[in-house]
């Protein structure tokens, strides 16, 4: 800001010969000449005036008092302070005020004393000195609009520093009007006024208002040009982005912040201790202990010199984190520096003094200093209801403490009570005492804290029944569910506001711990009350858990279109997402160079990092100015029970596990039932996961005949735990399976039901009894009937070649070996479909995408590149070309328009990656299915080129006759294993394909003339046995 208005200022200075005497009107004409920026024309500004006061004929204290205002001003804006207040004090305001007609130079007079007393931090003096200022100019027929404008912003920034926000935002308002001017030299005033109004919503915790005023500020700053103003924006973001929860976002904004501060000021700057602590909290809070650590103590480090009184702050989190990592010890030694600061520093009544007492009384509580701990409430409680509101984050706070207080005391009845009013204190409009009652998702001041309570509120009636409190428990328990269901509400909303996509994927690993509370809450109200209402609140809690971001992704893109948003945003998001992808794919490519560029990869990603925010900004705008977009994307549509039941025939079981923890629940699903168990887990669960899943994947883990026995011991007892419990409906049904967590990794096929009935080359192998699906979520699980693929556009196949002879300089590629079978198994399908083949050099990208939608199925045999650090760039390898990009990554698959029936990958890994906790595996299947895809074929693991084209060939031999994907699948599986050697037998050459989404015949129409054809076959042998049966009885009666 300095810098900008020293280049203003300087604009306005003559250097030309002084004469010997001037006057006021000869000054401010020679102010108009135009000067360009530097320190030297500074310096001559300053020897400019010099002369002027030194002129031997001037004693006119008008001109005196102007010079010195001046010279003072330039000092404050090189940031020497002490020069300016000099030359301020040097100015006889006395003597102007005998004329009305020099008010505009008593106003920048009082603007000067302004900005000191602001860079001084004295508030109060500030807002004296600014009002003063605004008076002076109410005096005069034009007053300087500009001028006002600043004298509005800094009363503002001041009401702000003294928590007045509402007063604060009224004067943004006012300076704002003041800027009629649209001239891009004035975006700096008007980006200061923005951000000033972000920092007192903030403060209201209006955090969406307050993002909204951040990015119009952060637009209008030049971001190729390192200022306090620009660092500042950021920070102010990245704390806004902790207050909502999206910890990895405020990470990034954080480190610009100080990244910036560090070009401009290189680490000696008071607002280092505000940057580092911000930082230090969101590593607290992703649980980076480590870094935490580092950040809170730099912080402390940066404010020494510094008379800060947030001093007292930076000890309460420290000992926070230590108490948080039980060393007590740390903890009481930094509480206790933290109250001592805050008492010599804060006003009594101060709110920051009032947060190092709640912390105070939570520590001393929760290590069972009862007594001490209430001592620090009470004062905190004062301090909370100093100013009479009712519905604030601190009296929440203080609310929640008395409720642990209680809670301690085994006091439960209190307990509750103190959490209900907690939950009243942190709301905007809830009111209700009544313990069944929570307040809305919407409804929140701060939603973290609102879900915090709600928790906190579910895990005293816990207590309280661990205590065998005579209560009427399934009331308890009712109070609990509709704690617990408000508190995963909450977290969903939380979820759907974050702007990045790394913020949702921690959020949902880390609030998974909800969906199990009320799991286990409904399973004991089940037996209790025998009601299946519960069992069903278990199961939509389950769902609810899973694929959340893929469906929430997928929900927004559907959205966009039924709220009729303007082109003009639809374009800009598009245009911006673009620009995105575009950047990360070079980014990308440059990481991956054998000789990389430090600077290039800088570069790309600043670029990156900004086009994220103009990516948070736009949907920022977007969310707030399309309110029925905006509440849409916060309902909630889970598969209806009933409705999935409905869907069900009677030969389906659905089959959904839920894991936490060392916590599995088993969901089965018929089309008349329902049934929950809890499936005790130990760490033998584990190990047998990790057994089979080795052995399976592997050819060489084990060759042995021991290796063989304990793998049939494992895969026999994962059976016995998480199957047979369910066996009794089972029996020659189609299974469908939506796995979680751990269990993902683990194809059903291969869990032997019996190990007495085992050969050595087929032991009973599930898959034998029961053709098996998988889905994400009985959301993406899709029931739909698909038209049949007819005339000549039914399969689209690609088989590339790896022939790498076009490539003068193969050393920039990776060189993939042939798949010499993959062309037969693309002319197998021939025989059971119409199919357009691409293969060769001809099964390139650009034929796929020219294509793509215009086929129902889809078969893709070629390799892979799995990336699971980054598996928007895992990638389907074409046949090379001297395109730059001869590959399909994932991000593009995205933005495929398609309406397949199915898709089959036949290649490696295509349905395994990394496994998020909440959302499930980040394969190609999500962006597929994304892009409109119904059902797919995938693998599990690298796939055996030879013995695949013998399985993919019978497949495809039994979809055309009209099974259903899951049943030709396993008489595929069951055909291979009875041609299969010992050797080929094993799982990892047949169980590696797995079927998921929707699971209808690929082609009915076969079916149905298969059924009528063998129905036509019975009614005329009912009628030929029919005839012959009377033509017998017609002999029999002649005959006699």
């Amino acid at each position: 800001m300095r810098y900008l208005i020293i280049l203003f200022l300087i604009s306005l200075l003559p250097f030309q010969k002084i004469e010997a005497s001037i006057s006021i009107d000869t000054i401010k004409t020679a102010e108009e000449i135009d000067s360009k920026y530097g320190r030297d024309r500074i310096n001559k500004s300053l020897t400019y005036y010099q002369l002027i006061l030194s002129g031997s004929d001037n004693n006119d204290k008008l001109v005196k008092s102007f010079c010195y205002l001046q010279m003072g001003t330039l000092h404050y804006y090189v940031e020497n302070n002490e020069k300016a207040k000099f030359y301020l004090d040097k100015t006889n305001s006395k003597a102007l005020k005998r004329s009305v007609a020099d008010s505009n130079i008593i106003s920048r007079i009082y603007k000067l004393s302004t900005d000191l007393n602001y860079i001084n931090r004295n508030f109060k003096e500030t807002i004296l000195a600014a009002d003063t200022g605004i008076l002076f100019q109410t005096y005069l027929q034009n007053p300087d609009s500009l001028l006002l404008c600043d004298l509005y912003y800094l009363k503002a920034s001041s009401l702000k520093m003294q928590e007045n926000f509402k007063q604060s935002i009224s004067c943004i308002k006012k300076s704002l009007t003041y800027l009629r001017t649209s001239s891009s030299k004035q975006n700096w005033r008007r980006a200061n006024n923005y951000k000033s109004m972000g920092g007192s919503y903030s403060n209201m915790n209006y955090y969406r208002l307050a993002l909204k005023y951040f990015y119009k500020a952060l637009n209008l700053y030049n971001p190729n040009s390192p200022s306090n103003l620009l660092a500042s924006t950021y920070y102010y973001i990245g704390s806004i982005n902790s207050s909502l929860g999206d910890y990895k976002l405020a990470e990034k904004n954080l480190k610009k912040a100080i990244e910036i501060y560090d070009e401009i000021y290189n680490g000696k700057h008071f607002n280092y201790t505000y940057y580092y602590n911000s930082l230090a909290s969101a590593y607290k809070n992703l649980s980076e202990t480590d870094s935490a650590f580092l950040y809170y103590h730099k912080s402390i480090q940066s404010a020494n010199g510094y008379n800060l009184k947030t001093i007292s702050l930076r000890y309460r989190n420290l000992a926070e984190l230590y108490f948080k990592n039980n060393d007590l010890k740390n903890a009481e030694k930094h509480i206790n520096k933290s109250i001592e600061s805050a008492d010599n520093l804060f006003d009594p009544m101060s709110h920051y003094r009032g947060e190092v007492y709640q912390f105070a009384a939570k520590y001393y509580i929760e290590t069972d200093n009862l007594i001490k701990g209430y001592e620090f409430l009470e004062t905190a409680f004062k301090i909370a209801q100093y100013k009479a509101d009712e519905r604030t984050t601190d009296l929440a706070e203080c609310y929640k403490i008395l409720s642990s207080y209680h809670l301690k005391n085994e006091d439960f009845e209190n307990a509750l009570i103190a959490i209900q009013k907690a939950l009243i204190a942190i709301s905007s409009q809830f009111n209700d005492l009544e313990l069944l009652s929570n307040p809305s998702h919407l409804d929140g001041i701060s939603k973290k804290s609102l879900y915090s309570y709600l928790l906190w509120k579910a895990n005293i009636i816990n207590e309280s029944i661990n205590n065998n409190n005579k209560i009427d428990l399934i009331q308890q328990l009712q109070i609990q569910r509709k704690a617990l269901l408000s508190a995963a509400d909450v977290a969903n909303s939380i979820r759907l506001s974050l702007l990045s996509q790394e913020g949702k994927y921690w959020l949902t690993a880390n609030n998974k711990e909800v969906y199990h509370l009320i799991i286990k809450n409904a399973l004991a109200l089940y037996s209790y009350t025998n009601d299946k209402e519960h069992l069903i609140s278990a199961f939509e809690a389950s769902e609810r858990s899973k694929a959340g971001i893929l469906l929430d992704l997928m929900n927004d893109a559907k959205l966009k279109d039924l709220n009729h948003l303007p082109d003009s945003i639809l374009i800009k998001d598009q245009q911006l997402n673009d620009i995105k992808k575009t950047i990360e794919f070079k980014l990308h490519k440059t990481k991956h160079e054998i000789i990389t560029d430090q600077k290039v990869i800088k570069k790309l990603q600043y670029d990156l990092f900004r086009i994220n925010q103009k990516i948070q900004a736009h949907t920022t705008f977007t969310n707030q100015n399309f309110s029925s977009f905006n509440q849409a994307k916060f309902t909630i549509e889970l598969v209806l029970l009933d409705s999935l039941q409905r869907n069900l025939n009677n030969k389906q079981v659905l089959l959904e596990y839920y894991l936490f923890d060392n916590n599995l629940y088993g969901i089965a699903i018929t089309r008349n039932d329902i049934q929950i168990q809890k499936l005790n887990l130990d760490q033998e669960f584990y190990k047998n996961i990790n057994s089979v899943v080795n052995y399976i994947r592997h050819l060489d883990y084990d060759v042995s005949s021991n290796g063989f026995n304990k793998f049939r011991t494992s895969s026999n007892k994962l059976y016995r735990k998480i199957v047979q419990p369910f066996e009794d409906i089972l029996l020659d049904k189609e299974l469908i399976i939506i796995p979680d967590d751990i269990l993902l990794n683990l194809p059903f096929e291969v869990l032997i039901t019996d190990l007495n009935k085992s050969s050595l080359n087929t032991p009973s192998y599930l898959i034998l009894s029961n053709p098996i699906h998988y889905a994400y979520s009985t959301a993406l699980l899709n029931f739909k009937s698909l038209k049949a693929p007819i005339g000549r556009n039914q399969v689209l196949a690609f088989a590339p070649d790896y022939n790498y002879e076009d490539f003068q300089d193969s050393s920039q590629i990776q060189i993939l070996p042939p798949l010499p079978n993959i062309t037969r198994e693309v002319n197998q399908i021939a025989d059971h479909f119409n199919i357009k083949s691409f293969k060769s050099k001809a099964a390139n990208k650009e034929n796929f995408l020219d294509n793509v939608s215009d086929f129902p199925i889809i078969h893709l045999a070629m390799h892979t590149k799995i990336d699971d650090e980054n598996p928007s760039f895992s990638e389907l390898v074409f046949s090379p070309s001297t395109e730059e990009v001869y590959n399909l990554y994932t991000n593009e698959i995205y933005d495929l328009e398609l309406n397949a029936s199915l898709v089959l990958l036949s290649a490696c890994n295509t349905g395994s990656g990394k496994i998020l906790k909440g959302e499930g595996i980040m394969s190609f299947a999500r962006a597929f299915l994304f892009a409109g895809c119904h059902s797919l074929t995938l693998t599990l693991w690298s796939i055996n080129d030879n013995t695949s084209t013998e399985l993919i060939g019978n497949y495809y031999k039994y979809l055309s006759e009209g099974r259903s994907k899951s049943k030709a699948l396993q008489l595929a599986k069951i055909k291979y294993l009875e041609s299969a050697d010992p050797l080929k037998s094993h799982p990892y050459f047949w169980a590696a394909y797995i079927q998921i989404g929707n699971n209808k015949p690929i082609n009915p129409e076969h079916s149905s003339q298969a059924l009528m054809y063998y129905l036509s076959l019975l009614i005329l042998s009912l009628v030929v046995f029919t005839f012959r049966k009377q033509l017998k009885a017609m002999y029999t009666k002649k005959g006699e």
